[in-house]
């Protein structure tokens, strides 16, 4: 049986949900990132990303079950699944490090520059189409475009 999803998005709420789980947690300073359509993000000052369906449709299990099945195949970091809640549903994995997409530092790049940034998220999109077999993709119940589907 699923958890149920969270209702309430305002700190105090996620953070009470949280500390129901009786996990080892440190919630001192932890900032909501409530920007996304489908999730509400608790980010902890000790590197814990708490990530919160907002309702029932979003397909939760499944992104679970993909993130630990990617979990070593891509040649970039990805979410490491630590644990899920019990109580309520949410993901707990470690943050990322890395640096976030900036459409005015890339244009302001030297073209060498561009270039290679341009050679890396290529070779990480390559490596994200041929990290799962098709028997893998429809085990999961990922989406697909069949048409471009490997076997």
């Amino acid at each position: 049986m699923l958890a149920p999803v969270v209702t309430a998005h305002d700190l105090q709420s996620l953070v009470a949900t949280v500390e129901a789980e009786l996990r080892d947690v440190d919630l001192r300073g932890v900032r909501v990132h409530d920007q996304g359509w489908e999730n509400v993000v608790l980010e902890t000052a000790d590197g814990w990303i708490l990530r919160f369906p907002r309702n029932e449709g979003v397909a939760f299990e499944r992104e679970v079950a993909l993130l630990r099945r990617l979990d070593g195949r891509l040649p970039v970091p990805s979410p490491r699944v630590e644990w899920v809640g019990q109580r309520t549903r949410f993901v707990a994995y470690r943050t990322l490090t890395g640096a976030e997409y900036s459409e005015a530092d890339y244009m302001a790049a030297s073209a060498r520059d561009r270039d290679r940034m341009a050679g890396s998220w290529a070779e990480v999109l390559a490596a994200m189409h041929v990290a799962l077999s098709a028997a893998e993709v429809d085990e999961l119940g990922v989406p697909s475009n069949r048409l471009t589907r490997r076997p």
